[in-house]
């Protein structure tokens, strides 16, 4: 963060229109033994959920994007999902498939 930081100043003081895109948000741990990870934006205009027994999977998408996602439990995915939101990926051909166990451990073609 503070290299890309350094970058946008440098460029800005040499007079470039350079604008600093913001860091991004993402946060692992393991709480009372649960792991955790939380990454992005909280709200966007859907959420895909679905919870069960000790797993919670949460993905919010914004115009078909992944614009966050939080993961309890079974945090297998997380990868994919954050490789989606930081690519800015339209996700509308598999929107139906995000939550599959099978997409996130390479049964799915994305």
């Amino acid at each position: 963060m503070a290299t890309a930081q350094g970058r946008v100043v440098a460029e800005r003081i040499l007079g470039y229109e350079t604008v600093y895109e913001g860091a991004e948000m993402m946060n692992s741990l393991r709480h009372l033994g649960v792991p955790l990870i939380a990454a992005g934006a909280l709200a966007g205009s859907e959420e895909l959920r679905v919870k069960t027994g000790d797993t919670l999977r949460k993905i919010v998408l914004d115009e078909d994007r992944i614009v966050g996602f939080r993961l309890a439990g079974d945090i297998r995915g997380a990868g994919i999902y954050r490789s989606l939101m930081l690519r800015k990926a339209n996700i509308r051909p598999y929107k139906d498939k995000l939550l599959s166990p099978r997409f996130w451990s390479g049964g799915v073609a994305a």
